[in-house]
C-alpha cells in the first residue's frame, strides 16, 4: 500500500495544479515538506519530488514523440 496523502487545510494542491513548475516552484515544496516533516528531511523530499517530476515529464514527452512518429508524417491540405 502507499503511504496516505494528508491535506492540510488552506494548502495549495500543488499535485494538481497545472501551471506548476516544480523548476520555479521548489521554494514552495521545500516550504511544505518543512511544515510536515522538518528542516532535516524537507530538502530531500523536495528534491525527491523534483526528480520524480523531472521524470515523469520527460516519459511524457517520450510518448508524445511515439505518437507523432506512430502517426507517419503529416501533410497540409
Amino acid at each position: 500500500m502507499g503511504r496516505k496523502i494528508e491535506r492540510h487545510a488552506g494548502e495549495h494542491d500543488l499535485d494538481l495544479d497545472q501551471d506548476f513548475d516544480p523548476i520555479v516552484d521548489l521554494s514552495r515544496l521545500v516550504a511544505r515538506e518543512r511544515n510536515r516533516s522538518g528542516p532535516g528531511t524537507a530538502a530531500r523530499r523536495a528534491l525527491e519530488a523534483l526528480a520524480e517530476s523531472r521524470r515523469l515529464r520527460q516519459q511524457l514527452d517520450d510518448l508524445e514523440d511515439f505518437d507523432m512518429e506512430s502517426r507517419g508524417p503529416q501533410t497540409d491540405n
